[in-house]
């Protein structure tokens, strides 16, 4: 249905756009820090493996 409408490309990138303002909000907390805890929405592990994502898809783009 995204697809159809032409809103696949948007999604992606609003979607990237939290995913930049997460990692740079949650960076500089240590990994046992009782947010990851409690919120849930990420866990410390998983920050380098979004940082990663994040970074190729300024140099490829998006869509890739």
């Amino acid at each position: 249905m995204l697809d159809r409408f032409g809103l696949s490309g948007e999604l992606v990138e609003v979607g990237a756009k939290v995913a930049r303002i997460m990692v740079e909000l949650l960076a500089g907390l240590r990994p046992e820090h009782e947010f990851f805890e409690e919120v849930g929405l990420i866990g410390a592990e998983d920050l380098p493996v979004f940082e990663r994502i994040l970074t190729r898809m300024e140099k490829v783009g998006a869509g890739a």
